[in-house]
């Protein structure tokens, strides 16, 4: 509560012509309202560019947006599609920009980008029979994943890492995905040992509980987009 109020007091000036511009929208008709529409978004993208500045230049993971997003949705339903509709644009804009190279500069952790492009282990300090595999894949579509964000700008935010906001796919992810291709392909059971023995028991085991040997690690992506999904029947 007390982050909303900061920034509505901080934007206040912004946030009121932004509201004040969406009631003058909804009066008026033919050449007037294109001229309000096209200032609108001029506000819209002044707003959002004073925002995400204040966020460290993080378009993508903006706490702040998602707040001010919030607030204007209670004045003003039209002007809250004004700023979302910016930071869209902002985001299809750099669709093609590397998000970790961008991310990796911005927080200067340069030293980190070797380590999350190549990750590597010490295999001579890990129990004998430890093996690695890794390999790069490209994806065929969009991969669409489900944030945990409690506040975002849009009804389905990507999976970020909460430190740099990188887009990734989650260890547990990996497992799940894993635990369902053996049951599809192979036919495996939830209590057949070797599965308890690679991915440990199911969550609510009360009994003979162990972890699994498979250890996954988070897959990092350069780049993240914007996608409309249209539901279908």
């Amino acid at each position: 509560m007390e982050y909303a109020v900061y920034l509505q007091r901080k934007h206040e000036s912004a946030l009121s012509a932004l509201t004040r511009l969406a009631e003058r929208l909804e009066r008026v008709r033919g050449k007037q309202k294109k001229e309000l529409e096209q200032e609108m978004v001029k506000q819209a993208n002044q707003l959002l560019g004073s925002v995400v500045q204040d966020a460290g230049g993080h378009l993508e993971n903006s706490l702040a947006l998602a707040t001010l997003y919030q607030e204007l949705s209670i004045a003003s339903e039209l002007a809250a599609l004004a700023l979302r509709g910016a930071w869209q644009r902002a985001i299809i804009c750099e669709q093609e920009t590397n998000v970790l190279g961008s991310d990796i500069e911005r927080w200067n952790l340069t030293e980190l980008q070797g380590l999350l492009e190549e990750p590597g282990l010490r295999m001579d300090v890990l129990p004998a029979g430890t093996w690695l595999l890794r390999f790069e894949f490209t994806l065929a579509k969009p991969y669409i994943s489900h944030d945990d964000e409690a506040s975002y700008l849009v009804d389905n935010p990507v999976t970020k890492d909460h430190v740099l906001g990188l887009p990734l796919i989650r260890p547990s992810s990996w497992k799940g995905n894993l635990r369902s291709a053996l049951r599809l392909t192979k036919g495996w059971s939830d209590e057949r040992p070797e599965m308890a023995r690679l991915f440990g028991n199911q969550q609510g085991a009360e009994n003979g509980f162990r972890a699994g040997r498979l250890q996954c690690f988070p897959t990092f992506f350069r780049r993240i987009g914007l996608e409309i999904i249209n539901p279908h029947d």
